[in-house]
């Protein structure tokens, strides 16, 4: 056989596991979008620990105005909370008291139940 990067099959393995207990349910590991959040996870990752993001954490009054590839991590958190929040809205509109769900829906329970 040729050798091979196992590095993508097992960073969407690992991340299907979790999806599957934070949302209820696995992504198909061609599924656009799970690809699209992969790889806006793994460049972010790259940029938080480049000098731009170390930069960025020292001085990030005067970086905030600065052009630069540390911006891509904020389009890419926003894409990432906006993907939440809508898991989070549908989780909402679909809960059932009776069921244990997943994480959203014990932690939507919990919400309901402390808020009384």
């Amino acid at each position: 056989g040729q050798p091979f990067d196992p590095h993508y099959k097992i960073n969407g393995a690992v991340s299907n596991i979790i999806c599957s207990i934070t949302f209820g349910n696995r992504f198909d590991y061609h599924d656009n979008r799970f690809q699209e959040l992969l790889h806006s996870l793994a460049e972010t990752l790259l940029l938080i620990g480049s000098f731009w993001g170390q930069l960025y954490n020292a001085f990030p009054l005067i970086m905030r105005w600065l052009p630069g590839p540390f911006r891509k991590i904020f389009r890419h958190w926003e894409k990432l909370e906006r993907f939440v929040k809508g898991v989070i809205a549908k989780h909402k509109e679909d809960l059932d008291q009776s069921e244990a769900g997943d994480y959203i829906d014990c932690y939507l329970k919990e919400i309901e139940k402390v808020r009384g």
